[in-house]
C-alpha cells in the first residue's frame, strides 16, 4: 500500500521480540520512513513502539526517530546518552520535552500529545510521565528524511532494538495503550489503518 520502510544502511537484523521479532540498531543503519507529507502530524499525536536501550556513553547523541529537524521542527525522540530519553515538539507557541527512561529490557513506550492538554508518556500501558505546559499545533519550517533509528538519513543513528513502532494523528484512549502495552494488536508490516495511522512495524 506504499507505506513500506527501506533500509539504510547494512542488513538489518531480529532477535525474539515480544511476540514475533524486534529489530535490531547497531549504530550502522536506519529505516527511512515512507510518505513524510502524512507524518507531518500537526495536532493530535501518538508514538506507540517497544524499545530498548544498549547502554552508550554519557556523551553521545542518539536518536530513535524524528520527523523534522530537532533545531525548530517537528517531533522526535532522542538521547544524550545512558538511559535518559526526550521526546520532542515544536509547535506554534514554542518548543517543549518531556524526558524518560528506557533501559535493557524490551519496554512499551507511548507517547501522547494533546495540543490543548500536554504530553503524556505511558511505560508499559502505565501513564508515567506528564508536561502539561506543552500547547500549540506541530510546525515543519524544516524537514529533515524522516528515519527510525537516526536524525535525517546519517546522525545519531540508535542502538537497541525496536518492535511495532506506530504514528497516529490522534491520541489513543487508556485502552487502546493498554492493549498494545499487552501486545493484543501487533502487526508486523508496514501499514495504514483508521486516521491515517502510520506504521513503521518491524
Amino acid at each position: 500500500n506504499g507505506n513500506h520502510g527501506s533500509i539504510n544502511g547494512s542488513a538489518l537484523t531480529y532477535i525474539d521480540g515480544v511476540v514475533g521479532k524486534a529489530g535490531v540498531f547497531d549504530g550502522n543503519k536506519n529505516i527511512i520512513l515512507p510518505n513524510p507529507e502524512i507524518l507531518k502530524v500537526k495536532g493530535e499525536l501518538t508514538v506507540s513502539m517497544w524499545v530498548k536501550s544498549n547502554s552508550v556513553p554519557s556523551s553521545t547523541r542518539l536518536d530513535i526517530f524524528f520527523v523534522g529537524r530537532d533545531v525548530n521542527s517537528g517531533y522526535g525522540i532522542a538521547s544524550y546518552g545512558g538511559n535518559g530519553f526526550d521526546f520532542i515538539i515544536f509547535t506554534d507557541t514554542g518548543r517543549y520535552n518531556l524526558s524518560f527512561t528506557i533501559y535493557s529490557v524490551l519496554t512499551h513506550i507511548v507517547i501522547k500529545y494533546d495540543p490543548l492538554k500536554g504530553i503524556f508518556i505511558y511505560k508499559n500501558g502505565i501513564l508515567t510521565y506528564t508536561n502539561k505546559d506543552a500547547r500549540g499545533t506541530i510546525e515543519y519550517p524544516e524537514m529533515f528524511t524522516p528515519c527510525l533509528g537516526s536524525h535525517g538519513g546519517s546522525i545519531y543513528k540508535y542502538i537497541g532494538e525496536i518492535q511495532d513502532f506506530r504514528i497516529y494523528d490522534h491520541c489513543l484512549s487508556d485502552k487502546e495503550i493498554y492493549d498494545l502495552s499487552k501486545a493484543l494488536v501487533l502487526k508486523y508490516d508496514f501499514d495504514a489503518s483508521s486516521k491515517n495511522a502510520q506504521q513503521a512495524v518491524i
